[in-house]
């Protein structure tokens, strides 16, 4: 390695094994399993990071940015040496300091002169550096006789303070750090980011950042590395990767948002599944054929309106990970272990296989996704790339929310890495699926009632499916909450959208971009109707901002007839965060006697939104025009 190469990584991966038993595990750790040939050890492959490839210069700064459970701080990890790589090569040139848990190994019953001994001790520090050290930290806390207290004694900020100030006292050639970049209250804040800038900026050090705080990534770093699911996913300069992955971000919030409006108003969702994942689609691959036939499965995509909402990379990092929104169920199926030709992850369907049903000829695996929501007038289908060998059939039966809604076969040509589309109409179930089909309840009504939402996958395999980021079962769902306001019904709304300057439909908007709502509603009956509408602004924790009421307007519609009210909101001048709207349509509204209003209806708080991009420094919840002048 060059000297000019502080870190080198070369296709690094970390797998963890998890076993189906503690006593599995118990002998693979005791190193019992291979003394015991006659009873095998069953576990799973979890890769947490796969396929690094790292090059950071000495002197370069270097920030890791992604989502939680991306591997960030599993990498830091493995380039400190306190894992060890399953594969791949990892060389580090100079000594390392690494600010991975900060106060860990602090006891709370020695003093604070104590602790800071011995944890130099432990970070590999001379009697004569120690010294040295103490007075600088004693100085840097400004804790004083706390000192000679017992740790168990001092707050939280004095705690912060002592453990961060112990932790940056080293000058290393190489500096890791996960997180740390603030410690106590503001003051303190401040003296820690001004040691912070010593240790990254002025110091010269070879520096690796994880953080949260995208602010800080840009403050001291260089370069910026993406992970998503224990990938790279992009390298570069730190504002260019930071961008890329605020709106990565933010197309995450836009669909949560969507959907969440999208469930508000309609009767198929229990207030309590509003801001989590509402439905599932369980794709069930099935392989039919003779022994030594196969079947690869390398992605799976799944496809709203033309663009692509989930990619499954089927064999590669964390393709079990039940914490994410789309991964492989392992229980009840066949799939192998995760293997790799050339650079294509993939897992095998294979016939009388190692992973396959003894004398069988069929072989079947499992993939989920959770969806927020699944809209019914959106269009929805699954690409599937795959090869097979052999005169095998394929099939896929497509599951939501436990019932049957289509059985495909694609094309077996396929020796060959292929891509094949399937349309999905998962709201019209097939003639042949009926009997199957549990009809949903009508959405124009918001009533008390509840529909059950279930997450068990297709009984036939017997595979158990973990809801990501949730507890609990779906069939258990609390009592709904009315967002619909009883009003006399003549005009009912039916849909509430906010769209941008190009009319598309988004929930979440820059400051100072355009935003207009507009209000879809229908005739109950044939009249001549005054419409007043109206549209009340919260702030998502219950604090009015704006009300804004429409001129009368007088509609002559008949029965089953549509009509749009639309609000134009112009440049939004709001702070950041998250808003939401009433929407209402009154046939009198009179401020005078505000207590006998005749309303048609009325959505309660059931339109969210949100919005970013403001300065720091600009938390004001409405920027209201204004000019100054100075006589």
């Amino acid at each position: 390695m060059s000297n000019d190469i502080a870190i080198h990584l070369s296709n690094v991966g970390k797998m963890y094994r998890i076993f189906s038993s503690r006593t599995d595990n118990l002998l693979d750790a005791l190193g019992l399993s291979k003394l015991m040939p006659w009873r095998p050890v069953s576990y799973r492959e979890f890769w947490a990071v796969r396929g690094i490839d790292i090059e950071l210069e000495v002197g370069r700064r270097i920030g890791i940015i992604g989502r939680n459970g991306a591997g960030k701080t599993t990498l830091l990890k493995l380039i400190c040496g306190n894992l060890p790589q399953t594969e791949g090569a990892i060389r580090v040139q100079g000594t390392i300091q690494a600010l991975l848990s900060i106060g860990a190994g602090f006891h709370p019953e020695f003093t604070g002169y104590e602790n800071i001994r011995a944890s130099l001790i432990y970070q590999g520090m001379s009697n004569r550096q120690i010294d040295a050290s103490i007075q600088d930290i004693a100085e840097f806390t400004e804790l004083g006789q706390f000192l000679s207290q017992p740790f168990k004694n001092y707050s939280a900020g004095m705690q912060a303070r002592l453990t961060f100030a112990t932790a940056t006292v080293l000058h290393p050639n190489i500096l890791i750090v996960d997180e740390i970049l603030g410690a106590g209250d503001a003051y303190f804040a401040g003296k820690s980011m001004e040691r912070m800038k010593q240790l990254v900026e002025d110091s010269g050090a070879t520096v690796l950042i994880v953080s949260h705080a995208l602010d800080q990534i840009l403050r001291y770093c260089e370069e910026c590395i993406w992970l998503e699911r224990g990938r790279v996913i992009q390298r570069g300069p730190a504002l260019e990767v930071v961008k890329a992955y605020e709106q990565f971000i933010r197309v995450l919030e836009e669909r949560r948002l969507q959907a969440k409006n999208y469930k508000r108003l309609s009767s198929q969702y229990s207030s309590d599944r509003y801001d989590i994942f509402g439905d599932n689609l369980v794709v069930r691959i099935i392989f039919q054929g003779q022994p030594g036939d196969y079947c690869d499965i390398s992605t799976i995509r799944f496809i709203k309106d033309g663009d692509v909402e989930e990619e499954l990379r089927v064999g590669d990092t964390q393709d079990i990970d039940a914490t994410q929104s789309a991964f492989v169920i392992l229980d009840g199926g066949n799939w192998s272990k995760p293997q790799k030709s050339a650079h294509t992850f993939f897992r095998r369907l294979g016939i009388n296989g190692d992973d396959s049903s003894s004398g069988s000829n069929q072989v079947s695996g499992q993939a989920v996704f959770y969806t927020y929501a699944l809209f019914k007038d959106a269009k929805y289908g699954i690409e599937l790339n795959y090869r097979c060998s052999g005169e095998g059939v394929l099939s896929v039966e497509f599951w939501k929310n436990s019932v049957l809604q289509a059985h495909v076969s694609p094309p077996m040509e396929a020796s060959s890495w292929t891509t094949h589309f399937m349309p999905l109409d998962i709201f019209t179930p097939s003639p042949l699926l009926l009997n199957n089909f549990e009809p949903s309840s009508s959405e124009e009504s918001v009533s008390l009632s509840t529909s059950k939402v279930s997450g068990e996958v297709p009984a036939t395999d017997k595979a158990k499916v973990t809801r990501p980021q949730e507890s609990g079962s779906l069939d258990s769902i609390k009592p709904r909450v009315l967002r619909r306001w009883p009003g006399e019904g003549s005009l009912m709304i039916e849909q509430v959208l906010l769209l941008d300057s190009t009319g598309k439909e988004r929930n979440t908007f820059q400051v100072g971009s355009p935003m207009t709502l507009q209000a879809k509603f229908v005739a109950r009956s044939s009249n001549t109707f005054r419409v007043i509408p109206v549209a009340v602004l919260f702030r998502i924790d219950g604090i009015m901002v704006s009300q804004h009421i429409g001129e009368p307007v007088n509609l002559e519609l008949k029965e089953g007839e549509k009509n749009v009210a639309i609000l134009d909101f112009g440049n939004l001048g709001l702070g950041d965060g998250n808003y939401i709207f009433s929407i209402a349509l009154y046939r009198k509204l009179d401020f005078a006697n505000i207590e006998k209003p005749e309303i048609y209806d009325l959505i309660d708080r059931s339109v969210e939104f949100s919005v970013y991009g403001n300065p720091p420094l600009l938390t004001a919840l409405v920027h209201h025009p204004g000019k100054w002048r100075l006589n």
